[in-house]
């Protein structure tokens, strides 16, 4: 089963650029004496209280390309528009979603090109603005088109079989993953400047089974101001069906099993990240060039950065919580805090990953990038942990 990972905030760049070093090696800041955190059960949920510093302080990560496919000069097959998402089989095949076109390009774990799937258009089959895609079973690939707001389901070899269309849904769905019964995890996004942003399971039929989370209702719009960093949920799904979500007001995880009881949570002692006034001129700058900023939505700025921006959990079930927390000699690199599958806090790395923009499949790590010259490609790392 593919490992999703979780919403990007879409305040920075979805570009993954990993250290121009053909390995990264994860560091952390405290010594090896043990963990210092506490473990206990209250009302039936285990709560797990780490530190403000990880367990390791020698490095439990390896990362080193393996598979590098796409750029400029690569031929028709392998230059991508605009990827949005990836999928990969059992066999290590790569599924590469083209927003821009509308096509799903397939290829082999050696990166030869296999065929293209669907194409730009409103029939059958066809896409208009695709932006997700999950191989479900092993047997099928789900497609989320976004302008048409439907599932559209194809076999692996890329016949069209059937879709689900989700238009009784008040807002824009966004889709997290597909889990192992058949229940989808996603967001339903509030067109701007409209707030309150929610988190659901959905059923197969995209029937709404429960709502997790609710980001409280801002009017700031009605008098054309707009609040920018609002902390909003951030969720992944782990292969055994549980689901990771935080709202990212405190660092707070909470773990929800198949049925949707909270089992555990997973808290660190830490501090938020102030918002300094050049990170308030970059936002204010980043903002003026959107659509709300056009529209003369002035922005309003906290104090403090969300505490974390996204989510992910690979295969092994740890947790990778993407913060705020950087760097100031690496623009545009942040910290990354890895807890192990008991939810301690084991390590800490630098990087301008971003959780929407990669995979884990069979201890390995798929991500979305841009070259030197700005082509998206895509990468594939070998995983070797130290601890």
């Amino acid at each position: 089963m593919l490992v999703r990972a979780g919403r990007s905030k879409k305040i920075f760049s979805l570009i993954i650029l990993l250290l121009s070093i053909s390995a990264i090696s994860v560091f952390c800041q405290s010594d090896q004496s043990g963990w210092k955190g506490k473990i206990k059960e209250k009302d039936g949920v285990v709560i797990v209280k780490n530190p403000a510093y990880p367990l390791y302080k020698t490095d439990i990560l390896e990362i080193e390309e393996e598979l590098s496919l796409g750029g400029a000069n690569k031929g028709k097959e392998y230059t991508f528009e605009r990827l949005s998402d990836l999928a990969i089989d059992d066999e290590e095949n790569i599924y590469a979603l083209d927003n821009k076109v509308a096509q799903i390009q397939v290829f082999d774990k050696n990166a030869k090109y296999f065929r293209s799937i669907s194409s730009f258009g409103q029939g059958p089959g066809e896409l208009q603005s695709p932006d997700f895609i999950q191989i479900m079973n092993d047997k099928e690939l789900w497609v989320w088109d976004l302008h048409t707001n439907r599932f559209v389901i194809f076999s692996l070899a890329g016949e069209y079989l059937r879709e689900i269309p989700a238009t009784h849904l008040i807002y824009p769905l966004e889709p997290i993953g597909w889990d192992s019964r058949g229940n989808l995890m996603a967001y339903l996004v509030p067109p701007p400047p409209v707030s309150g942003l929610q988190l659901v399971r959905l059923s197969n039929n995209l029937k709404t089974m429960m709502t997790i989370y609710v980001v409280a209702k801002d009017d700031s719009y009605l008098k054309k101001k707009i609040r920018l960093l609002e902390p909003e949920p951030c969720c992944a799904l782990s292969r055994d069906d549980l689901v990771i979500w935080g709202a990212a007001k405190k660092y707070e995880l909470q773990i929800l099993n198949p049925e949707g009881k909270l089992i555990k949570k997973i808290v660190r002692s830490c501090k938020p990240v102030r918002v300094s006034d050049q990170d308030k001129k970059e936002l204010e700058e980043r903002h003026n060039q959107s659509r709300m900023g056009r529209a003369g939505y002035k922005p309003i700025f906290p104090k403090y950065f969300p505490y974390f921006r996204d989510i992910s959990v690979d295969e092994q079930g740890r947790i990778f919580v993407f913060t705020f927390d950087r760097e100031k000699e690496k623009p545009g690199f942040y910290y990354i805090d890895i807890y192990d599958p008991e939810g301690r806090y084991i390590g800490q790395f630098l990087s301008n990953i971003t959780a929407s923009d990669l995979v884990w499949k069979n201890n390995k790590l798929y991500t979305i990038e841009r070259d030197q010259e700005g082509f998206y490609v895509i990468k594939r790392y070998g995983l070797r942990w130290n601890y």
